[in-house]
């Protein structure tokens, strides 16, 4: 690499830093807030990454259960696994044989054994942000 490409990367890189670094606690709050309202808005496809294999259609029908994956591969004798629309509008999960019920990050959390809700989201945000292989059809 030439001097001139390598000095230029490390005066980019630096500036870069410090842009980062100048972001307040305030502006990195409010933009985790506008995340968690993505993440609300778009729930349903959180659900539908994780859930969607489980459905005979291939995507989350709200009317239909499923055996609790927290459990698979083991099925249930009687599924009582359920997504479903909220009031506020986000989807969230219920199983009635359990008890368990929760969000699209409680569900993220347990399927992918993380630890916090923050890591989470951030395999929430890769979810969302990253294109999904559309699956072969041989009818289309």
């Amino acid at each position: 690499m030439e001097p001139f490409l390598s000095a230029r990367w490390e005066e980019q890189s630096i500036t870069s830093g410090r842009t980062l670094n100048l972001l307040s606690n305030k502006t990195i709050q409010e933009i985790m807030m506008h995340f968690d309202e993505v993440i609300k808005n778009r729930s349903f496809e959180v659900f539908k990454h994780y859930l969607g294999q489980f459905y005979k259609s291939g995507t989350i029908e709200q009317k239909e259960k499923i055996s609790n994956p927290f459990i698979l591969p083991r099925k249930q004798v009687t599924p009582s696994f359920n997504v479903f629309r909220a009031l506020d509008g986000q989807f969230i999960y219920n199983d009635y044989a359990t008890g368990d019920t929760g969000d699209c990050v409680t569900l993220t959390m347990k399927l992918g054994n993380f630890r916090t809700r923050r890591e989470a989201k951030a395999h929430i945000r890769y979810v969302l942000l990253t294109p999904q292989p559309k699956k072969f059809n041989p009818y289309e």
